[in-house]
């Protein structure tokens, strides 16, 4: 993790920034890590974000595992931590990303929904269940829209509104994607039926 920061501090320095805004590895590491993407997105791209609402999370969880390692390991046998660990990186990781290619897939079939499904992926991430999902729902979607801007015709920064704003999105985008919703909730089900049996 040390010798992340200190590459990333070695690249924002390059880029003009100033100690104030480099990565403090210590106590305060979170902190410093939302200082400086806030200032990488104002400086570089010229928009206000608060990354505070997806990293916080994000460390919250990860210091909830480095306790749950410490604490539970010797209760634990190591298939039951393997389990565990399969089931997280299954569940807020390769199926958040999966979820996003069937969506983008979508899209590309059906131009006029490329807005409202980006939307409601964004809007369905919330759910407090998970903790790294809702950012990596946020950044695959942002990968996505990128390269559907060039594939549906619609501009980058309306797929990267739809992404990032809080919209009511069956109001404000075309919403009749139900093949979309079908698909999804199909290939969902059948995950947790086959992972059941």
């Amino acid at each position: 993790m040390v010798n992340a920061a200190l590459a990333i501090n070695s690249v924002l320095k390059s880029l003009g920034y100033t100690d104030k805004e480099l990565l403090k590895p210590g106590p305060f590491f979170a902190d410093s890590v939302i200082l400086a993407i806030n200032n990488v997105a104002k400086k570089q791209f010229g928009t206000r974000v608060d990354s505070a609402v997806y990293i916080m999370p994000i460390f919250t969880y990860l210091n909830e595992l480095v306790q749950f390692g410490s604490q539970g390991v010797s209760r634990l046998s190591q298939r039951q931590i393997e389990d565990r660990i399969s089931e997280v990186v299954n569940q807020e990781v390769v199926e958040t990303i999966l979820r996003v290619y069937r969506a983008h897939k979508h899209a590309i079939k059906k131009h006029k929904c490329d807005r409202y499904l980006l939307c409601e992926l964004n809007r369905l991430a919330t759910d407090k269940k998970y903790v790294v999902r809702p950012a990596i729902t946020k950044a695959a979607s942002l990968v996505s829209a990128w390269f559907l801007s060039g594939q549906t015709g619609t501009p980058f920064w309306k797929l990267y509104s739809a992404t990032t704003e809080n919209y009511k999105c069956e109001v404000q985008f075309y919403s009749e994607c139900d093949e979309f919703h079908e698909e999804d909730t199909r290939r969902t089900t059948e995950y947790y039926q086959h992972n059941e049996l």
